[in-house]
């Protein structure tokens, strides 16, 4: 949420959409940790794993 609010602003200040906007924007960078995957992507991968092995 950096990039998105000032430090110490509280979250209040925020709509619900907007800190959902931001939550979307967040998992659909890739990462260098991940292999360059998103978030989104690796959270599907290991909830298709858990799903699969029920």
């Amino acid at each position: 949420m950096g990039s998105f609010a000032d430090s110490g602003d509280y979250i209040n200040n925020y709509s619900l959409q907007e800190i959902i906007d931001i939550e979307t924007w967040c998992n659909s960078l890739p990462r260098k940790i991940l292999a360059y995957h998103t978030p989104d992507e690796i959270f599907e991968r290991e909830f298709d794993h858990i799903y699969q092995a029920a």
